[in-house]
């Protein structure tokens, strides 16, 4: 962090990827601190953090608040408990409806609700409930993304071994077209590809990247974009622990 803050101060901070709210409350404050010390500053236009509704609790509410995170970023993904279940998440619809409730009353008022579209199983009617549902929760953002497979995922290889459906193509852009139509009608103005929110809370983070601005990806498996050059860090994490304790060794050795 130290080296990408001798750059001048960001515009906004953005930290996701691996879910932070999976660490552990002394975990999570640990990186808080390190965030403060190397790249906070009080001109900041925005700082999100991404969270899980199994895993968000007051504590970590209260450090986030702490620190000046300004927006969470909820993933929910669906309202629907089957579908949840079959897409391996850890929560319940309940769960995420409470995790939201319980950041708005810690004054957490500028929230995006992270959904998904064109999973297995889904129909436009499950869809449509969980759009509902997400509304009548009054957070003024909403991400909605279709289910991506990439190779050698375990949805990949259930898809083409046949035990995994997906709905069709027509199927999936009339789900689109459902939720462009939906989320308009009750004010939420689509204004980049899967991103929908109140007038004064697009995420300001996002629309850098369609401005074609610059950010720098800190962390394992993170992206960055500078000087017209796109890079991804190495990943997983477990891979890099392993190589820095084998240098770690090495070095110790070295020096006997």
């Amino acid at each position: 962090m130290n080296h990408y803050a001798e750059s001048g101060p960001p515009q906004t901070i953005y930290i996701g990827g691996g879910t932070p709210t999976a660490l552990n409350e002394r975990q999570f404050e640990r990186l808080f601190q390190a965030v403060r010390k190397y790249l906070f500053h009080p001109a900041l236009k925005e700082f999100t953090v991404e969270a899980n509704p199994e895993n968000l609790n007051e504590a970590k509410l209260e450090i986030m608040k702490r620190y000046g995170v300004t927006r969470l970023s909820i993933g929910v993904q669906t309202f629907d408990d089957r579908l949840l279940k079959t897409i391996g998440r850890a929560h319940q619809s309940d769960d995420a409806e409470r995790a939201v409730r319980l950041a708005q009353r810690h004054g957490f008022d500028n929230i995006t609700v992270d959904l998904m579209f064109a999973l297995p199983g889904q129909t436009e009617s499950s869809l449509h409930d969980s759009m509902e549902r997400a509304l009548r929760l009054g957070t003024p953002h909403i991400s909605i993304y279709s289910l991506q497979l990439e190779p050698k995922t375990i949805f990949y290889n259930r898809m083409k071994s046949g035990s995994l459906r997906l709905p069709g193509e027509d199927i999936e852009a009339d789900m689109f077209g459902q939720i462009i139509l939906e989320l308009g009608r009750h004010g939420l103005h689509h204004y980049e590809i899967s991103n929908f929110a109140k007038p004064g809370f697009e995420g300001i983070h996002n629309s850098l990247y369609w401005r074609n601005e610059e950010y720098y990806g800190i962390g394992a498996g993170a992206h960055g974009y500078v000087n017209g050059i796109r890079y991804a860090n190495a990943g997983p994490i477990k891979n890099i622990l392993t190589v820095f304790e084998k240098t770690v060794i090495h070095d110790v050795r070295s020096m006997q």
